[in-house]
């Protein structure tokens, strides 16, 4: 994207500060069991034997030691190029639905990926019943923006998001690629037909992301959440992006 005269400079060099820290990270790890491996004490040696096979059973330790090595949970929440914006009145609502929602019912924006984190998968359906999952979406080059319409979806709201995924259209075409998620309870009017729409009928995608209200997510082509927004801006939205792309 810097190359093509799409993207700042800024954007080439959030990746130096974003590996570094990882690549830190996974050395500091591999030279740990690499001492751990090569101790020469007999005392050391016997307590590692003892010790390391009854640790890596537990389950917990196995999941981290996994996640690790795999770098599942790489968090560059700490990156310049990653953002939100999360209005004062939706934490309210947000308070107010955790209170007077039953806990299976629960949809919290707190527990979905924050910027910085992995983005996760969720299986949709297209408009023609054909099944696809969320990381299916993220297998190109391009972002993608997910338009998440909400559980009590009023007209209102839809022409928010319809006017968002036009903007984007319009503006960054090349770089994003634009997804309306569709809870059972939307109402769709004036809906834009060149906007890619994905049903959610179980609202699987809506609890994992915390969409109880409209919200938006932008993910990197790398799989990781670039910025999220509850209520939507456009004029927010337009911010980042020119942040980040020219």
């Amino acid at each position: 994207l810097v190359e093509k005269d799409q993207a700042r400079k800024e954007l080439l060099e959030s990746y130096g500060v974003e590996r570094g820290l990882i690549c830190r990270r996974v050395s500091a790890m591999s030279d740990f069991f690499t001492r751990i491996n090569n101790v020469r004490s007999s005392l050391a040696q016997k307590i590692r034997n003892n010790i390391g096979p009854k640790i890596s059973e537990v389950e917990n330790v196995r999941k981290s030691y996994r996640n690790a090595v795999s770098e599942l949970s790489i968090d560059y929440g700490f990156s310049s190029i990653v953002g939100e914006n999360v209005a004062r009145d939706s934490l309210i609502g947000m308070v107010n639905n955790l209170l007077h929602t039953k806990s299976e019912h629960l949809i919290d924006w707190q527990s979905a990926p924050k910027p910085g984190e992995r983005a996760l998968d969720a299986a949709l359906t297209k408009a023609n019943g054909e099944k696809i999952r969320l990381y299916d979406l993220c297998k190109s080059t391009e972002h993608q923006l997910l338009l998440f319409t909400g559980l009590n979806s009023v007209p209102i709201s839809n022409q928010v998001l319809l006017s968002i995924a036009e903007f984007t259209k319009q503006n960054y075409g090349q770089q994003i690629n634009t997804h309306l998620i569709v809870s059972p309870s939307t109402i769709l009017e004036g809906s834009n037909q060149s906007v890619n729409h994905l049903n959610d009928p179980e609202l699987i995608a809506h609890r994992k992301y915390g969409a109880s209200s409209v919200c938006l997510f932008l993910v990197r082509p790398d799989g990781y959440i670039a910025y999220r927004a509850i209520p939507p801006s456009i004029d927010a939205f337009q911010t980042y992006l020119q942040s980040i792309f020219k």
